[in-house]
């Protein structure tokens, strides 16, 4: 977490040709993945633990974070309130994290476990898409579901039809 609120930072070291040793940093704070998942038509939310709200400033914690499930924290200003209220539905100790996805009749959830460059766990990543969209990936995978029951139950009359 920095003064722009919680940044994902990625390094990747580097040698050139005289054999100097460097790194290549990509930062992308949590309000521009927000930003870049709305467009999509999707949302994305970052919940971070005990242990990461603890390295947070006290007045930026009191004043910004909320917290939920009494073990992560949101910065709840980032985010639309009906996606937050949909979100104190989501177990993510439960079948979120036991199957890696979970769909209500809202939206359809996938997440990933964050860890800090020590490699300790420091949060939740979250991803949603609303399933009442014509082009939502629920909406997709149902759709092919059905054409392949189709084509099956097509080919088991077709066989049949033969016989006979």
């Amino acid at each position: 977490t920095t003064s722009k609120g919680a940044v994902f930072a990625s390094s990747v070291p580097m040698v050139d040709q005289n054999g100097t040793l460097f790194a290549v940093v990509v930062e992308k704070s949590v309000s521009d993945l927000v930003q870049e998942y709305q467009r999509e038509h999707k949302e994305f939310a970052y919940f971070l633990n005990e242990s990461a709200i603890h390295k947070l400033d006290k007045e930026i914690k009191k004043r910004a974070f909320k917290s939920y499930h009494d073990k992560y924290y949101i910065h709840a200003s980032s985010y639309p309130k009906s996606f937050l209220e949909a979100l104190k539905k989501v177990e993510f100790d439960g079948k979120l994290e036991e199957n890696g996805f979970i769909k209500d009749n809202k939206y359809f959830y996938v997440y990933q476990k964050v860890y800090n460059s020590d490699g300790d766990f420091s949060g939740v990543a979250v991803v949603a898409e609303e399933v009442s969209g014509g082009n939502s990936f629920v909406n997709l995978v149902k759709n092919l579901v059905n054409s392949v029951t189709m084509v099956a139950l097509g080919l088991i009359v077709s066989m049949l039809l033969f016989l006979f």
